[in-house]
């Protein structure tokens, strides 16, 4: 009997040493699993960037629907599953440091992730033009083992595209493009009256230069 409940004890004492370590193995394949999702939405929207000339996907089911995405992951880290979807329109609520309207990865300097948005900043960019998918966020706000990006908390996993869209970036060339050729317009109308006043009145005329009797 005694012998019974000496090996009793030593099961109990090893299990709660090896509990430990199989909670954090677990937790550790979750977070795995979380950032393979997270890194398939983010290469499903850039591959419909490319095929659809810098647009974005409405949507997570226009992904699905046109194969770009295998299919819509859940979220791991939270009982429900369901990520947090990300717009064009909420993409400097995850990143400061950048100038507003750019995506992540534009602007140089601090690039801190904030936590998550309040529920006012939420409706107003869904009663507003949110734009399209750009990527996902975990819901989950349990800290991490391991670092992802900096990050230590998994809603602070931002998965989301960096860089301007194709059509952003085209936009922003056409609009410096459009710039030159006004300045050079200008320039040119600029030399042209110059050169029509001739170069006797473009001279400044000095004091007492009047021609004398």
């Amino acid at each position: 009997m005694s012998s019974l409940l000496v090996s009793l004890a030593i099961m109990s004492v090893l299990m709660s040493i090896a509990l430990p370590v199989w909670n954090q193995f677990v937790q550790r394949e979750r977070e795995a699993e979380l950032v393979f999702r997270g890194e398939q939405y983010v290469r499903a929207v850039e591959l419909y960037e490319r095929a659809y000339a810098g647009a974005l996907a409405p949507d997570i089911s226009t992904l699905v629907e046109q194969r770009f995405l295998r299919r819509a992951y859940t979220d791991p880290m939270t009982k429900d599953g369901n990520f947090r979807v990300v717009y064009q329109a909420e993409v400097n609520e995850f990143v400061t440091g950048t100038e507003s309207g750019l995506l992540s990865g534009q602007a140089a300097g601090n690039t801190r992730i904030q936590s998550r948005p309040e529920p006012d900043q939420r409706r107003s960019v869904s009663e507003g033009i949110r734009g399209g998918v750009v990527g996902v966020v975990s819901e989950s706000a349990e800290a991490s083992i391991r670092l992802y990006k900096g990050a230590k908390k998994y809603n602070e996993w931002r998965f989301i595209k960096d860089g301007p869209s194709i059509a952003f970036a085209q936009g922003a060339s056409r609009v410096e493009g459009l710039r030159q050729t006004e300045n050079r317009k200008l320039s040119q109308a600029q030399e042209n009256k110059d050169q029509s006043l001739g170069p006797r009145s473009a001279r400044p005329m000095l004091a007492g230069s009047e021609s004398q009797p």
